[in-house]
């Protein structure tokens, strides 16, 4: 509930703000989104990621975790690169994608790493 008066809220400070500063729409339409995102991330994506590997005690549930960690912080990039792209700013959304395509190969290094070594201690 919390987060659709929110919404309502930013609707009509958007409406405000677009009839009095049209030039500057596409900017408060962008922070309005991150705020909602953020709104959303912090409320129900996040306690899920945390969440979804005592669901499942097997072996793999940091695997699992990463997974759908990774799955989530490429979908919002892409979709923040898009956002980017269509108000006129898109080698800033291209740069921002990348930095999070490296991020995530940073996060899986470590279990790279550990494959890594796992298979070489399977060699004779």
């Amino acid at each position: 509930m919390e987060i659709i008066l929110s919404a309502i809220i930013m609707v009509f400070l958007l409406i405000m703000l677009d009839a009095f500063l049209p030039k500057m729409a596409p900017f408060f339409l962008l922070i309005f989104f991150f705020l909602l995102l953020a709104q959303l991330t912090f409320r129900m994506a996040v306690p899920l990621l945390q969440e979804l590997p005592l669901a499942w005690d097997g072996p793999g549930a940091r695997q699992i975790r990463l997974i759908a960690g990774s799955a989530f912080l490429f979908y919002l990039s892409a979709s923040f690169r898009d956002m980017l792209g269509e108000i006129g700013y898109a080698p800033i959304g291209r740069l921002s994608h990348m930095a999070v395509q490296l991020l995530l190969v940073g996060v899986w290094l470590g279990e790279f790493r550990e494959t890594a070594g796992v298979l070489t201690g399977l060699l004779p």
